[in-house]
């Protein structure tokens, strides 16, 4: 006779955005997030919930906060861990580097807070510009966003030493 499975769990079927719902709905008490490709699904879903009135593992209700950038959306998760909230934030690679100049702030002052990241690539060894309006690069050595003022991406500062390892750019 087969012995029964303790913890039979609940048979179901979801992708890995489905996944971290789930999770932080249950654990969370709040979500500040700018849901941004491929991280869009997490934030809707965690929006869903806190719409249809769920409320996590200990009774309280969901908090959901979108904000107009990746830089005020880490802030604003900052200050909801600084007053002793359970927050989670929904980003991508490219995002993450946009916030986190905030991310020093929150590890420096030792807040819990959970990031979750959207699988999406920076741009050839960790440079990524964007032409011709907010072109950031962040040049793996350094591990610092710098802001470029000429209006071709190729021009950036060190552009091209950067991703010349990489195979890839403009010639």
């Amino acid at each position: 006779m087969a012995e029964a499975v303790r913890y039979p769990g609940i048979p179901s079927t979801a992708d890995g955005s489905e996944a971290v719902v789930w999770v932080e709905t249950h654990v969370s008490q709040g979500a500040c997030a700018y849901p941004i490709t491929p991280s869009t699904n997490m934030g809707a879903g965690f929006q869903a919930a806190q719409a249809a009135g769920k409320k996590n593992l200990w009774g309280e209700p969901l908090f959901f906060l979108e904000l107009e950038s990746e830089h005020s959306s880490a802030s604003t998760c900052e200050g909801f861990a600084l007053a002793g909230g359970r927050v989670t934030n929904f980003t991508s690679g490219q995002g993450l580097v946009l916030m986190k100049e905030v991310l020093y702030t929150i590890a420096g002052k030792r807040l819990p807070a959970v990031f979750h990241v959207g699988a999406r690539a920076l741009y050839p060894t960790a440079v990524y510009c964007r032409p011709p309006s907010g072109r950031v690069r962040v040049p793996s050595e350094e591990r610092v966003a710098r802001f470029c003022t000429s209006g071709r991406y190729a021009a950036c500062p060190g552009y091209r030493q950067a991703i010349s390892g990489a195979g890839s750019g403009p010639s």
